[in-house]
């Protein structure tokens, strides 16, 4: 399964590949810290799924997030990819509602043991299989 990881934090991102990178199924396409550089990368070969920081360096202004935000960035990456599979990151563990509402298939925060984020990742790798 191809991936892309982003997030504005370099740390969790290199986190993210380490734990990535021992399952031999998973192909880190690219990695990004902002919504140009998700863009410029999902538009070159659309992924199986993204790892999604609701934090991305691009959805807020100096004032808090941006209005409608990350429901517009999730809009326009399933135009740009109708099948992708967007797993949400936050430190915030209550904003997985606004997450799923916003159109997200998953939610995982970043404290939780690397094992839900896998698990996630694993049953839509399972899904595609059998199609």
């Amino acid at each position: 399964m191809n991936i892309v990881i982003s997030d504005s934090n370099d740390e969790v991102i290199t986190a993210l590949r380490l734990v990535l990178e021992q399952k031999l199924d998973f192909t880190i396409m690219g990695t990004v810290n902002d919504v140009i550089g998700l863009f410029s990368t999902i538009i070159k070969q659309c992924p199986d799924a993204i790892i999604l920081d609701v934090d991305l360096i691009g959805l807020k202004t100096t004032k808090g997030q941006i209005p409608g935000g990350l429901n517009k960035l999730i809009e326009i990456i399933h135009q740009l990819c109708p099948s992708i599979y967007i797993l949400a990151l936050s430190y915030l563990p209550n904003l997985e509602k606004m997450c799923v509402q916003a159109g997200v298939d998953a939610f995982a925060c970043k404290s939780d043991p690397p094992d839900k984020l896998l698990a996630h990742l694993e049953n839509l790798s399972k899904i595609r299989t059998k199609k």
